[in-house]
C-alpha cells in the first residue's frame, strides 16, 4: 500500500505473511531458531530496478510463540521509498531450511502532490490478525490496533479495522472533506456505513493530510464476498472525490 513519503517520493508499505508449517525450525537451548531473508525489488515498465532491499530476521522463538507461528503463521513488514509510477513488486523469502517462496504484484504509486485530492492505499487488519507474530515495523501500530494483514478471509466473529490517509492539496479554500467507509455484500446491499467530516481549517491553509481509521464489525454477516470501500469527497462543488476498495470473504466458523 502506498502512502505519502518524503517528497517527491511515496513510501510503500510491504507486508508478507508466511505459513508457519513452511518454516523449518531448529530447537536449541529451549528456543526454536530459523534465519529468514526477505528480498524485494520494484521494477519499472522498462525493466529497470528502481528500488530494493533485503531484510534478515534471526528468529529465536520461545515455545509459546513457536506454537502460535505453527497455528497462525508469521508476518514480515517492511517499507521503502519510491518515486510515483507503475511498478512490478517482486518479493522472495528464503528460510534456513532451504525453502523459498515468492510473489509478484503490479501496482501504481500515485503522485500525492499532483491532484487536488488523493488517497493512500488501504491498510486492513482484524482482531484475529493481531495474534500473528510479526517482525519489522511500519509505524502504523499507533493508528491500527494490530499490524496490517494480507488475509482476505475472516469469520463473522471478527472485526476489521481500516486505515487510510487522505491528502488535501486544495490550499486555503475553506471546505469540508467527507470520508465514508461502506461495506457491501456481493449482491450490492450496504451492510455497514460510517461517515466522518474533516475541516480544511485543520491544515491551517496548507497542503496536508487527514489520517482516517474506521472499525468495521462483521458480526452475524452471512458467508460470502464483500467489498470494503473508503471514499473521500470535497464540499467545493467540483467532482473532487477519490476512493479505494478491497474485496474479502466471510467464511463459516
Amino acid at each position: 500500500a502506498p502512502f505519502k513519503g518524503p517528497s517527491p517520493n511515496a513510501t510503500l508499505a510491504i507486508v508478507a505473511q508466511l505459513g508457519g508449517k513452511d518454516l523449518d525450525f531448529t530447537e536449541k537451548d529451549g528456543k526454536f531458531t530459523n534465519l529468514v531473508d526477505m528480498s524485494y525489488i520494484l521494477v519499472d515498465p522498462q525493466g529497470k530496478v528502481v528500488a530494493g532491499n533485503k531484510d534478515t530476521i534471526n528468529m529465536g522463538l520461545k515455545p509459546e510463540t513457536y506454537k502460535r507461528v505453527m497455528q497462525l503463521g508469521f508476518r514480515l513488514q517492511a517499507k521503502i521509498d519510491v518515486p510515483p509510477g507503475r511498478y512490478s513488486l517482486r518479493l522472495a523469502v528464503h528460510e534456513g531450511g532451504g525453502r523459498v517462496g515468492s510473489v509478484f504484484a503490479d501496482l501504481v504509486v500515485p503522485d500525492f502532490l499532483k491532484e487536488p485530492l488523493t488517497m493512500s492505499g488501504l491498510a486492513v487488519t482484524s482482531a484475529t490478525a493481531g495474534q500473528v507474530p510479526t517482525a519489522g515495523a511500519l509505524n502504523l501500530r499507533d493508528l491500527l490496533p494490530a499490524p496490517p494483514t494480507t488475509a482476505r478471509e475472516f469469520t463473522s466473529k471478527d472485526q476489521l479495522a481500516v486505515l487510510a490517509e487522505v491528502y488535501d492539496n486544495l490550499g486555503a479554500q475553506s471546505h469540508t472533506v467527507e470520508i465514508t467507509t461502506t461495506l457491501r455484500s456481493d449482491d450490492g446491499k450496504t451492510v455497514f456505513s460510517n461517515t466522518e467530516r474533516r475541516q480544511s481549517s485543520e491544515l491551517a491553509g496548507a497542503r496536508g493530510g487527514y489520517g482516517y481509521t474506521s472499525r468495521v464489525p462483521l458480526t452475524d454477516l452471512a458467508p460470502g464476498l464483500y467489498v470494503l470501500k473508503v471514499e473521500a469527497r470535497s464540499s467545493l462543488g467540483k467532482p473532487l472525490s477519490v476512493a479505494r476498495e478491497v474485496q474479502f470473504r466471510v467464511i463459516p466458523l
